[in-house]
């Protein structure tokens, strides 16, 4: 009877010596003996609860990125669709300037000192 209290006595007391290492599963295999130690001291519950802040914090640091990455990428339309509607606009203007040297070249036809104002502007 005194050894059962004795063998009973070195498991409370081991149960208490558990550190947090010794209770990782990652780390390998472990006696039946240190599962029920780190169960019975409460170091699988502060493992789990530290897994899970650990959890929590990375998913509020995932929202805050998306959120930047949201208001990048829209930041990134908007820049996109301002370039397109300033090269539709050069692209009218351009338009606009070689309908206007047209209509200057057949208003100076025959006249060489307008011609070469004209063949001036095309270069610009």
């Amino acid at each position: 009877m005194r050894y059962i209290f004795l063998a009973l006595s070195a498991l409370i007391l081991a149960g208490c010596a558990t550190n947090a290492r010794d209770c990782d599963p990652t780390t390998g295999d472990v006696s039946i003996i240190t599962k029920f130690n780190c169960n019975y001291s409460g170091t699988w519950d502060k493992r789990v609860e530290d897994k899970q802040k650990t959890l929590q914090h990375d998913q509020e640091l995932n929202k805050e990125f998306k959120a930047v990455n949201d208001a990048i990428e829209k930041e990134k339309a908007l820049s996109n669709a301002n370039v397109a509607s300033k090269q539709k606009s050069q692209q009218e203007l351009q338009k606009s300037m070689n309908n206007l040297v047209a209509q200057l070249k057949k208003k100076t036809a025959g006249r060489a000192d307008a011609q070469k104002q004209v063949a001036d502007l095309e270069k610009v």
